[in-house]
């Protein structure tokens, strides 16, 4: 294992940090979270992510953080081997139900683009199917730029825009190119496939996105009307599903920020909206 900052890093992409130890432990708010679940936009790095997670650490002192990086590869991963390879963030969330079968922690989840949301509901689905998830006292869900389907050209943006050599980001947007006609098109017109940024939209309609969420559970979605990667109309869209689906949502929108900088571009609105939605939900639970 190798140390970054306060993390330990369990496996490829997954890094958790403890609270303090119990002769470190900071004297917080009962209804603080005891687990808070960061699910990063595709390839994003530490140091981006870790702007979030110290505002976190900030706030909750005490509290475990579990960070998840999202990699494009992962887009292009059966989803067997996808839910395998964040065996160790389950192991982690499962660890609260071992150290006290009867505790309930309270959970906080937050997720970046397609990329970081698509991650969080492999982890649920993951979770669910190995049916040690604790249940939690109090629980939110904050969605940020995310999910839409989109079109090629934002599709080979978020891809190809990763990379600095031309050649490569050349061979990244023909195969991003083939990868789209092929869902789009040949699976779900062939084999009724759902498209990804549709089945995400589904996933996330789900109740128990997470195990231990229900219908009552807090959703906060954060988009903006000038991404240029997710459409603000499609979540606009996703969110008044979920609202009609009689879930508990709420959105904050911006009319000018870029692709999952909304916390830069208005911090005290963002955070604001953030801690807020936790409030909410402790104070509900």
């Amino acid at each position: 294992m190798t140390e970054t900052l306060l993390f330990t890093k369990i496996a490829k992409d997954i890094w958790l940090s403890h609270g303090g130890s119990p002769a470190q432990k900071v004297i917080g708010d009962s209804s603080d979270p005891d687990l808070i679940i960061v699910c990063g936009w595709m390839g994003a790095k530490l140091p981006h992510l870790h702007k979030y997670s110290n505002v976190y650490r900030s706030w909750y002192p005490n509290a475990t953080i579990l960070l998840i990086q999202s990699e494009p590869v992962f887009f292009f991963t059966p989803r067997s081997l996808c839910e395998r390879a964040l065996i160790p963030a389950a192991e982690a969330i499962e660890a609260f139900t071992a150290k006290d079968p009867n505790g309930r922690p309270r959970i906080l989840a937050h997720s970046f683009s397609n990329g970081g949301s698509s991650q969080l509901c492999t982890l649920g689905a993951l979770l669910r199917a190995r049916k040690r998830a604790p249940s939690a006292a109090a629980a939110a869900l904050i969605v940020d730029s995310a999910p839409a389907t989109g079109d090629l050209s934002s599709a080979i943006r978020a891809f190809a825009g990763l990379i600095r050599n031309p050649a490569a980001r050349w061979a990244m947007s023909a195969l991003v190119g083939v990868f789209w006609f092929v869902n789009m098109y040949l699976l779900s017109a062939l084999c009724g496939v759902r498209p990804l940024g549709e089945h995400l939209k589904a996933r996330l309609l789900q109740p128990d996105v997470l195990p231990w969420m229900s219908g009552e559970t807090e959703r906060l979605y954060v988009y903006s009307r000038t991404d240029e990667l997710v459409g603000w109309k499609e979540v606009e869209g996703h969110v008044r599903k979920v609202r009609e689906a009689g879930l508990r949502v709420r959105e904050m929108v911006l009319d000018e920020s870029p692709h999952v900088a909304h916390a830069r571009t208005d911090p005290e609105r963002y955070w604001g909206a953030a801690k807020a939605l936790w409030a909410d939900a402790s104070r509900t639970a």
